[in-house]
């Protein structure tokens, strides 16, 4: 499974759509070109070893670690949220308060949890 298959997968839990990842892979090109190799190989342990790699680059976004990992998660957001079958993971089209605010109490708890894992992650990842 390529890098931004396993992005793709993390964000959106589909099959990335080959569009995707064809301007994903020219723009990460350019974007790993822009930093050390140290960078570079902490971002491919990260994706090569870890399975959870949405937790750890909450938790890289919040220690102001793994910038790689964090950039290409960006990317593909913004890549992804051009294609038209993936507007209901940006917009809830949820009509009821109790269900938007159920869905923001469920968000908040799973990124907490998330965050947490995140952080347990971090310390297997070496030079970070």
């Amino acid at each position: 499974m390529s890098d931004a298959e396993k992005i793709y997968k993390a964000i959106f839990k589909g099959s990335i759509p080959p569009s995707i990842e064809e301007k994903y892979q020219k723009v990460f090109e350019v974007l790993a070109a822009g930093f050390s190799e140290v960078c570079v190989e902490e971002y491919k342990t990260a994706v090569e070893d870890i399975h959870d790699i949405e937790a750890l680059e909450l938790a890289g976004r919040f220690r102001k670690k793994l910038p790689l990992l964090v950039h290409a998660f960006e990317i593909m957001v913004y890549i992804a949220e051009t294609v038209p079958g993936n507007q209901s993971e940006f917009i809830n089209y949820k009509t009821r308060k109790i269900f938007g605010f159920l869905s923001m109490t469920y968000g908040g708890c799973r990124s907490t949890v998330k965050f947490l894992k995140g952080l347990f992650l971090l310390r297997k990842i070496k030079n970070v």
